[in-house]
């Protein structure tokens, strides 16, 4: 395999912000202390723009709430509610916004039309098209919007010649539960049109017969595992875990999967960019490591993909706008998405959009185009539960059906978005270009073909050491709640960080055994190993981690009724949070305080502390945060509304624990 691609450096940087529109690259760099973002131009010029509230600790935070909002409502209601989500979301994405995208804005040329973004950290999970501005306009509706991994991936993704497009594979339904949708959208816009479904996708189907083609096109299930990033997979022949061993892995994707020919790769699967929150981890999503990156390492130069399950008719439609625009109006890849989801989210700057439910009923749906979009001798049922879905969502006049952001906002662009394909529908001639003849399509193996310059490249993929692997089995091992293992595992590791003299790794792995030790009810063994970690991180004068290890310590001392001790381990995190700027460990701390205040009887003591929590909180748009505090101050005024003594309080307590278990 090819190694990955160099550095770049800045000259090179801004040879590739294209010039067809007025272009930005916005560069994020997120570190425990606060974020920041560069902004560069096609001429040349850079600036620095402060994200002064958007450190670390405030992107996990953000990142878990959003993670949580996605898989609370389908754990309790055991289904997908695109409301629900959109609902959830929204709130968290106007933080995000306030944060992270309006204080770049403020600051861009106002004759940019088009912005790149090269995320950093957890940043990659969110739509950030799908932020609000200042004016209450979505990001969207000012800039069409490219992502890309790096800037070096994008340099290497334009290094790739490839052919005006003219073939396409489209691999539909895997597993064989799905509706098969989009297998009937390409029908005239590529000379060459190869579908596959159901079980005949194979893995070893795949790396033997997808290498030639222009457009790949999957419409199945994917997985995404953040705590094994090179888990993610697309879920072939079946989704039941006894069968994961012949899924389509992102580590296979990297490694073996060679797409020398391909322009673009469509993964309209649910979750292509979706981190889990099973797995969801702070250690997790460091970089931008999703299945999307696999496949331009694969060879393809830019990739579509979902980042949530989106709602079957919302795909298709959008699909079948998405490919017209690219292929029969000669639009780019990003323009094309971009005005697709304009349509589809019924934006009254596309004249057809889709408006109301009416006119996806009786224009958009009738039978003809059913079966112009799902495909002819559409299934009679599935025909009327795309009608009965059309109903519902007919809310009348300026209630757009697929308005909310469940509906449109789940695809984006990453790579080479925005290189113009040249206008490919039957009907226009191209007079001022000689097509050249395409080779003959092979049915070779990939391992047998030799590789050559024109191939994809590969990052280089050192084997990992000995503690890596131990990390990951530990993280299986606890994932699957095999907690006595999963300890065994780092306690390997601790010896190997230990002969090595490795500090910083030693106090991770202790950290790391504390948490066990807490989840298996060892208290005391796990006040020992967050001892050490605290001596380790003083050390190394790792305040971020300290701040979180006093911290824990205090939840210890807080479970084992050393109440003092808990109060003294938590005022002293808050001040090394006040001094870091950390504010969501501040809010966190607070509400620790208040809590064990509340324990000790001292109830004005505590309600200062919940309401500071609260205020910030509130800042923060935290609601769990929020909520957990509110909570605390009810309890905390129980006693003032009944009268009671704090030792009657605490009985009271007592009797309520007694009750709940």
């Amino acid at each position: 395999p090819d190694h990955a691609p160099p550095p770049i450096d800045f000259k090179t940087a801004t040879e590739l912000i294209p010039r067809d529109v007025p272009t930005a690259v916005v560069y994020f760099i997120i570190t425990p202390q606060r974020g920041a973002a560069i902004i560069v131009s096609a001429s040349g010029m850079a600036e620095l723009v402060d994200l002064i509230g958007l450190n670390r600790s405030r992107l996990i935070s953000l990142a878990s709430d959003w993670v949580d909002a996605y898989r609370e409502p389908q754990e309790s209601h055991g289904m997908f509610d695109g409301r629900l989500w959109t609902d959830r979301a929204e709130p968290i994405l106007k933080g995000l916004a306030q944060q992270a995208i309006q204080p770049i804005i403020a600051r861009i040329d106002p004759s940019i039309e088009r912005l790149i973004f090269v995320s950093s950290d957890h940043l990659h999970i969110f739509p950030m098209h799908a932020c609000h501005l200042a004016d209450g306009k979505l990001l969207a509706d000012r800039y069409e919007v490219v992502y890309t991994p790096s800037l070096s991936v994008l340099r290497q993704c334009s290094m790739r010649e490839r052919r005006d497009p003219s073939s396409i594979l489209t691999l539909t339904n895997p597993t064989g539960d799905l509706t098969e949708i989009g297998t009937s959208l390409v029908d005239d816009l590529f000379q060459v049109r190869r579908c596959i479904n159901g079980k005949k996708i194979t893995r070893d189907w795949i790396f033997a017969n997808t290498r030639e083609h222009d457009v790949w096109h999957y419409d199945g299930h994917a997985v995404f595992n953040a705590g094994d990033p090179l888990g993610a997979a697309l879920v072939l022949e079946s989704r039941d875990l006894k069968h994961s061993d012949r899924w389509l892995y992102l580590e296979q994707i990297f490694t073996a999967l060679e797409l020398p020919d391909t322009t673009l790769a469509v993964l309209a699967g649910c979750e292509t960019g979706m981190l889990q929150s099973e797995t969801f981890h702070p250690s997790s999503a460091d970089e931008f490591v999703a299945l999307s990156t696999g496949f331009l390492f694969a060879g393809a130069t830019c990739v579509v993909a979902s980042l949530w399950i989106v709602d079957d008719l919302a795909t298709g439609l959008l699909m079948s706008r998405f490919y017209s625009n690219w292929r029969r109006r000669g639009m780019h890849i990003s323009a094309s998405l971009r005005e697709a989801q304009f349509w589809l989210r019924g934006d009254p700057r596309v004249e057809d959009s889709i408006r109301t439910g009416m006119q996806l009923r009786n224009e958009v749906l009738p039978d003809s185009k059913l079966e112009q979009v799902f495909g002819p001798g559409t299934d009679p049922f599935f025909r009327a539960r795309m009608h009965r879905d059309a109903k519902i969502r007919d809310a009348g006049e300026g209630n757009p059906p697929f308005a909310q952001l469940a509906d449109w906002a789940g695809f984006a662009s990453t790579g080479l978005a925005f290189r113009r394909n040249r206008i490919s529908h039957p009907g226009v001639q191209e007079a001022d270009r000689v097509r050249e003849p395409r080779p003959a399509l092979t049915r070779q193996r990939v391992d047998s073909e030799p590789l050559s310059r024109s191939q994809p490249f590969r990052p280089h993929k050192p084997q990992p050491t000995k503690e890596q692997e131990l990390a990951v089995k530990a993280q299986r091992q606890r994932s699957r709640g095999d907690l006595g293992n999963a300890l065994s595992s780092l306690r390997e590791q601790e010896t190997i960080y230990r002969d090595a003299g490795d500090k910083a790794g030693l106090q991770v792995c202790l950290g790391r055994q504390a948490s066990l030790c807490r989840q298996m009810g060892d208290l005391e063994r796990s006040l020992h190993l967050h001892r050490e970690e605290r001596r380790l991180c003083e050390e190394l004068n790792d305040r971020v981690a300290l701040s979180q290890c006093l911290n824990n310590m205090g939840v210890l001392h807080k479970e084992r009724g050393e109440l003092e001790l808990a109060i003294e381990h938590f005022l002293e995190t808050e001040r090394l949070a006040v001094e870091l700027d950390d504010m969501v460990v501040r809010q966190g701390v607070l509400g620790n305080l208040g809590g064990t205040y509340v324990l000790r009887g001292e109830f004005e003591r505590a309600m200062q502390y919940l309401h500071k929590q609260e205020t910030l909180c509130q800042r923060l748009q935290h609601k769990r945060g929020l909520a957990a505090s509110l909570q605390l101050q009810g309890i905390a005024q129980i006693p003032v509304v009944l009268d009671i003594h704090a030792m009657e309080f605490g009985e009271l307590v007592a009797l309520l624990r007694d009750a709940a278990g």
